[in-house]
């Protein structure tokens, strides 16, 4: 193999592990039910917290209350790609290009 090869193998190498600490630095917080619910998410999908106003916490709120965390995780989940799309798309367009 020749030495461009690897030198584009190991610039691959090193945009990879880029993209893999900057993942680890993007937060974002989904809301749902007027802010009455609230989910983190970090940059790997992972749900990092869960508030939810003391209000919904009536037995007779369950299903609604099950709705609202669903949607805050889906407004949490949809925060992250457009922070990655942000920070990591250019990087991730390299990675894309490898050895071109």
């Amino acid at each position: 193999m020749n030495e461009n090869f690897f030198q584009s193998l190991q610039k691959l190498n090193a945009q990879a592990k880029q993209v893999q600490e900057s993942l680890e630095n993007i937060t974002a917080t989904g809301n749902s039910g007027g802010d009455m619910v609230s989910v983190v998410m970090d940059g790997h999908f992972m749900v990092q917290s869960v508030t939810i106003d003391e209000s919904l916490l009536a037995e007779e709120h369950k299903k609604v209350l099950e709705e609202m965390v669903q949607a805050a995780s889906i407004d949490a989940t949809k925060k992250i790609r457009e922070q990655i799309q942000q920070k990591v798309g250019g990087q991730w367009s390299s990675l894309m290009n490898f050895g071109g």
